[in-house]
């Protein structure tokens, strides 16, 4: 009986020890202890290691919203990247937070959400449970909090088109520049779905301050397609006397598409600007708005030859959007562009013979300069012949002898060129193989995924 009743006592203790233990939270311990330290330096350490990506809990959210409140302005920096990189299950944590009674804390709250997604990635839906608190703040007495959740709702993207009304209120007030700023970003992240916006940021576009509208047609072009009632107003924003604008209302008109056909003339009358990067901004436009634009064509061929690569590889770009109507420029892009030093630029001459089917004519030249001299001429020739010529032997072996070349970055682009040519370049998977330990971590990570893609296209 005495046994049973050790074995009984005993017994909790034994289940105890039998449950899987948390090592990562075990592991975060000392961090949370950290967190009191009187050092500040001893703070900021903890606070980053709590960061690191890695499971986190109530009990970790917790502890970095208290260093939210920090004296020392670093360790509450930090504090909010780390409760960015909680994710989504920090949310209701940080959505509580931006309730705080300290401005400095709703503002840091904000920021953590805004730290979350970004134009390529926004939050999206599981977002939306922070969108009502940050409508709020946009209406806070702070103007940094009133902008950190401009910025916050930003980062949520479309799953935010509930705050488009708010963020139109802001803007109907005399808003400083960094909350203007902050309110046309979120209206373009939000996209298409603040299509309500259009009217009153047409209005915008009139106001003597070169940024309100330098902001405003940030948020138009975000707006998009749905921006169409806004197309004689971006023609006439085309004049701008800021050149950074005219160049953002040719994109947005670009963005639009063939229904700013009503802009043509406009744009056309563009392409004789003296700012050469205005010029190639309204032939890109063109393309999408006008595809059969020679003039358009015309400007973006001759803009191959500027000084300045930016422009160089704009235009490169530009003549892909028009598709078999740039047959003209493909001599152009073969014996200029891609030959250029400016890897952007090589880059878009590749696309742009893609996207031409009278490329095919230009093989013999593609051919020749398999043999040029710069290895980089080589890999661009090889990669844009096997798009226009898939399986083309040349052009394979040609990438394959550049993953042994001494420069890295041409070792890159070889990989990355092998990588598009998939299945075909099953050849290639021994000297990809080779450089799977390669010094440069950027080659080496361009190496597996061309094998990756060669294999699964060949299994």
């Amino acid at each position: 009986m005495c046994y049973l009743l050790l074995i009984g006592s005993l017994l909790p203790w034994r289940i105890v020890l039998m449950e899987p233990l948390d090592e990562n939270r075990i592991a975060r311990l000392p961090s949370l202890e950290k967190l009191k330290s009187p050092d500040p330096k001893v703070r900021w350490q903890a606070a980053f290691d709590l960061g690191i990506p890695g499971p986190q809990g109530k009990q970790e959210f917790d502890a970095l919203v208290q260093t939210l409140q920090d004296e020392d302005g670093e360790v509450s920096y930090e504090a909010a990247q780390s409760l960015s990189k909680g994710g989504k299950e920090a949310l209701p944590t940080l959505v509580k937070t931006l309730a705080d009674p300290s401005a400095r804390v709703r503002a840091l709250a904000a920021w953590a959400i805004r730290l979350m997604g970004g134009p390529d990635n926004p939050i999206g839906p599981p977002g939306q449970v922070a969108v009502p608190a940050l409508i709020k703040l946009l209406r806070d007495q702070d103007a940094e909090v009133r902008s950190g959740a401009a910025d916050a709702l930003q980062a949520i993207g479309p799953a935010a088109a509930d705050a488009v009304p708010a963020l139109l209120n802001t803007l109907q007030r005399p808003p400083d520049s960094e909350m203007l700023s902050a309110a046309c970003y979120a209206l373009g992240a939000i996209g298409p779905k603040a299509r309500a916006a259009v009217p009153k940021l047409m209005a915008r576009l009139g106001s003597k301050d070169e940024y309100e509208r330098r902001w405003t047609l940030v948020a138009l072009m975000g707006i998009g397609r749905e921006a169409r009632d806004a197309v004689p107003a971006l023609a006439a924003a085309l004049e701008d006397e800021s050149p950074s604008n005219a160049v953002l209302a040719a994109d947005t008109l670009g963005e639009i598409g063939p229904q700013a056909r009503t802009a043509i003339p406009a744009l056309t009358k563009v392409l004789r600007h003296e700012a050469a990067r205005v010029r190639v901004a309204a032939a890109t436009a063109l393309g999408r708005v006008d595809r059969g634009n020679q003039a358009a064509v015309l400007s973006l061929m001759d803009a191959l030859g500027h000084p300045e690569d930016d422009i160089r590889g704009i235009a490169a770009i530009g003549l892909g959007h028009f598709g078999p109507h740039a047959r003209v420029a493909v001599p152009s892009l073969i014996k200029t562009a891609l030959h250029d030093s400016d890897e952007a630029t090589r880059t878009g001459a590749r696309e742009a013979l893609t996207r031409i089917p009278e490329a095919q004519a230009a093989l013999p030249a593609l051919i020749k300069a398999l043999r040029h001299e710069a290895a980089h001429v080589r890999v661009a020739a090889a990669t844009a012949l096997g798009r226009v010529d898939p399986g083309n032997q040349a052009a394979l072996s040609s990438l394959i002898d550049a993953l042994g070349v001494p420069e890295g970055e041409i070792r890159f682009f070889a990989a990355a060129g092998l990588e598009e040519l998939g299945p075909t370049a099953r050849a290639a998977i021994p000297a990809l193989t080779r450089i799977l330990n390669d010094p440069d971590p950027l080659v080496e990570s361009a190496a597996r995924n061309a094998l990756a893609k060669i294999r699964k296209g060949a299994w």
